[in-house]
């Protein structure tokens, strides 16, 4: 127990894992929910993706710090922060090996139609389609971050031609082979698979729009394991109806759980999953101990991981 951290209030606004009360309570730390009484006097709230604005800091006059144990942290108002002199801290790199893997298993899944023959073999159906190899391909990776890097990384054994676009460019990234084009409409128009890696901000959000998508081929696949509010889903929508994209492969969506609206469910042309992207065993301990160790490091007085 660290007597540096004891009396210290925490407070679970959204928990990220059912182990975290164990982790905070082992570190020294009293944890509570938003509905018990002492949550008042909390100087700690921790939060996932559940909205924190003025609101909810109202209802916490003692808070110093928001943890949010995501890497997104758009859901905090920061202004509203700022305003009460509270930081914020987020977990930066938990989830960059998770992710990176699931992009390239959407992109091998997207070309060879694996879910598609997946779901006629449960019907009784032997009907075996012709895919087609990543091998070869023109891959366009839009941001080139951790996570956008680490895919560059796992594709190298597959011999792609690499594209890329970027806010901030990476000499790592033309080391890799990688040239980087202007826009995301070049990227589009001359790659076979679009892997999406931005963080969703002011700038980003609606990036990928009926401009970006009218570029990519017929036979082009778009893989969103980012933000869902990277792009324009309405202009994604109809471009996978109307098939003048190859497909899309789906893990994260403007609005979460995603309700059906656009309703991409109805298209066969697409891969859903609900937001698996940083979901592994692995990952979540990983958030868990960063997210601890944010907190246990900022009543310590050296905080970590300060995005605000």
């Amino acid at each position: 127990m660290n007597p540096e951290t004891q009396a210290r209030t925490v407070v679970l606004w959204e928990s990220p894992d059912a182990r975290m009360k164990q982790w905070l309570e082992a570190a020294g730390l009293q944890v509570c929910t938003p509905e018990d009484s002492a949550c008042g006097d909390a100087e700690v709230l921790i939060t996932v993706t559940r909205r924190v604005d003025a609101g909810v800091l109202a209802r916490f006059a003692r808070l110093r710090l928001v943890a949010v144990a995501f890497t997104g942290f758009d859901s905090v108002d920061l202004e509203a922060c700022r305003g009460r002199s509270i930081r914020v801290a987020n977990v930066p790199e938990y989830a960059t090996e998770a992710t990176a893997e699931l992009a390239l298993t959407l992109m091998l899944a997207a070309l060879r139609g694996l879910p598609r023959s997946h779901e006629d073999m449960r019907r009784g159906m032997w009907s075996p389609s012709v895919g087609r190899e990543l091998a070869g391909k023109t891959v366009g990776i839009v941001g080139t971050g951790r996570i956008g890097m680490r895919v560059v990384e796992l594709l190298r054994p597959f011999g792609v031609k690499l594209l890329g676009w970027s806010r901030t460019p990476r000499e790592a990234f033309v080391q890799a082979g990688g040239r980087y084009l202007p826009s995301i409409t070049e990227v589009c128009a001359a790659s076979g698979v679009v892997s999406l890696h931005l963080a969703l901000n002011g700038s980003t959000r609606g990036i990928v729009g009926a401009a970006e998508l009218a570029r990519l081929g017929s036979d082009a696949w778009l893989v969103n394991v980012a933000r869902g509010a990277l792009v324009d889903e309405r202009a994604l929508f109809e471009a996978l109806r109307g098939q003048s994209i190859g497909g899309a492969a789906l893990d994260v969506y403007s609005r979460e759980p995603h309700a059906g609206d656009p309703p991409f469910h109805e298209l066969a042309n697409v891969i859903l999953l609900p937001h698996l992207g940083f979901r592994t065993e692995e990952a979540l301990v990983e958030r868990g101990r960063v997210t601890c160790a944010n907190i246990v490091a900022f009543i310590a007085g050296n905080p970590a991981n300060l995005v605000a």
